[in-house]
């Protein structure tokens, strides 16, 4: 009798190390918590994963795109409805999150070699926050005024306070704090946006960094209002 072997199906079940990952993109504004991990959900798809770190000798050839802290997890290619993608993120069993870098079908095998990167800082991103959008509108005079309405609620978030200025308004000197906001995801916010924290305090924008980046936390500076 001759038996015949899948290396695609079978080195899945074969292999030791092999664990459920949730495979998926980062969906502005919508929560993320790791308790999600355990319901289906239409974030992501499951699947299977093993993971390695990234060799010594690799990360210096790579010019600096990848460093030994960062992972390669092998996903099995079987169940996956279309190939990882560069931003897409990898959800281990714990809840910890990897941002797919790079992805390669290995045919032979049967699985995507991802390298992956753990935003050692998402681990702290504890707050839901509100995105606000301004849209014009006609006051009763026919001036025209601003109206603001949430756009994205529920965006996960870390609030870290850089410095403090104080500064004149009017007949009296105020302190201001300056704050820096890292997102978990990246998001096109522009003038016409404003953030609301979980306590109703809003903030101004006043810069927006890493917005292109997959490598990185998209980050802003911002004021309160």
């Amino acid at each position: 009798m001759v038996l015949e072997w899948d290396v695609r199906k079978d080195v899945v079940s074969t292999a030791d190390g092999w664990e459920p990952i949730r495979l998926g993109p980062v969906r502005a504004g919508q929560p993320v918590e790791p308790a999600s991990l355990k319901q289906e959900a239409a974030e992501g798809y499951w699947a299977k994963g093993i993971r390695g770190p990234v060799s010594q000798q690799e990360a210096a050839q790579s010019g600096g795109q990848y460093t030994a802290t960062d992972v390669i997890w092998h996903l099995a290619a079987e169940g996956l409805p279309q190939a990882p993608r560069p931003g897409d993120v990898v959800v281990d069993g714990q809840g910890v999150r990897f941002r797919v870098l790079r992805s390669t079908l290995l045919e032979r095998t049967g699985r995507y070699r991802c390298v992956c990167r753990q935003l050692a800082i998402e681990a702290g991103l504890d707050t839901l926050v509100d995105i606000e959008r301004a849209h014009p509108t006609k006051g009763p005079d026919g001036v025209e005024v601003l109206q603001w309405s949430v756009w994205r609620s529920g965006v996960r978030a870390k609030l870290h306070p850089e410095e403090s200025r104080v500064q004149r308004e009017g007949d009296q000197m105020v302190s201001r704090v300056r704050l820096k906001i890292y997102f978990a995801e990246a998001i096109p916010l522009d003038q016409h946006c404003r953030i609301r924290g979980p306590d109703g305090v809003r903030y101004r924008i006043l810069a927006v960094r890493g917005q292109e980046r997959i490598d990185e936390l998209m980050e802003a500076d911002v004021e309160p209002i």
